[in-house]
């Protein structure tokens, strides 16, 4: 089991830096996992590595559920599950990478 604060991390303006990831703790107390800022990288740095940062929790989740993936789980013969896993694995994909970069809808 991973030691990291659980997600979702949000990104919010902080006071004197341009993003913080905030996520919560064990208690439910807001957390400050990262600090991003511009002035040392350009605004539009910035907000992908926020982005990108705040969608760590959910690329690794994606991550576990395509590697944890086997015929036996899904209950089907192989070819069935070659045919459902890869369409299934790419849209976990793609939805999570998708945010990660912000072009959500």
């Amino acid at each position: 089991m991973s030691k990291h604060t659980s997600g979702p991390w949000t990104i919010e303006c902080g006071k004197n830096y341009s993003n913080e990831i905030v996520g919560k703790s064990k208690t439910g107390k807001d957390w400050v996992i990262a600090r991003t800022t511009a002035a040392k990288v350009g605004r539009d740095t910035d907000d992908a590595n926020a982005r990108l940062i705040a969608a760590a929790p959910e690329l690794l989740k994606a991550l576990e559920c395509i590697a944890s993936a086997t015929c036996e789980k899904w209950e089907m013969p192989y070819a069935d599950f070659k045919e459902q896993f890869m369409p299934w694995a790419r849209n976990i994909a793609l939805a999570t990478l998708a945010k990660a970069k912000g072009n959500q809808p």
